[in-house]
């Protein structure tokens, strides 16, 4: 039997995933806040295929609090994507001013990078977001 290699010649780029960006920003807040308050993405598989992304904030010096802010979901295509934040109703009332509603009515689509990124940074500049951080930041000095 003639055992030969069926794959075409491809070429393939590096392409900044939307867990990459969140790795990212998570990255960023550590250094903003000096390690005192960090983000972490928690990156699982789920039975139908879909890729979730949490994206939690963690105070490492009150026993590792951990806020779990948004989760994105997307699959082998990467865009687009599906955000859905928790029980914060000032970040579903900035996300639906940027974003279009989820195609199943569930969260908030991102068909693109640019996309991601603005609700991302929607997300960030929330009052929500940066009360979360100021108040893990100020119980870690404690």
């Amino acid at each position: 039997m003639d055992t030969r290699n069926l794959w075409p010649d491809f070429t393939i780029d590096k392409i900044r995933s939307p867990k990459t960006i969140l790795q990212e920003q998570a990255d960023f807040l550590k250094d903003r806040t000096k390690g005192i308050v960090y983000g972490k993405v928690v990156t699982q598989t789920l039975t139908d295929n879909t890729i979730s992304h949490i994206f939690r904030i963690i105070a490492p010096k009150i026993g590792h609090y951990a806020y779990d802010l948004f989760a994105v979901y997307n699959n082998a295509e990467l865009y687009p994507v599906n955000l859905n934040v928790f029980d914060e109703d000032e970040l579903v009332s900035k996300l639906s001013s940027v974003l279009d509603i989820g195609k199943d009515k569930y969260g908030f689509d991102a068909h693109n990078e640019e996309e991601f990124t603005l609700a991302l940074s929607t997300i960030f500049r929330a009052d929500t977001t940066k009360r979360v951080i100021q108040n893990l930041y100020s119980l870690s000095l404690d």
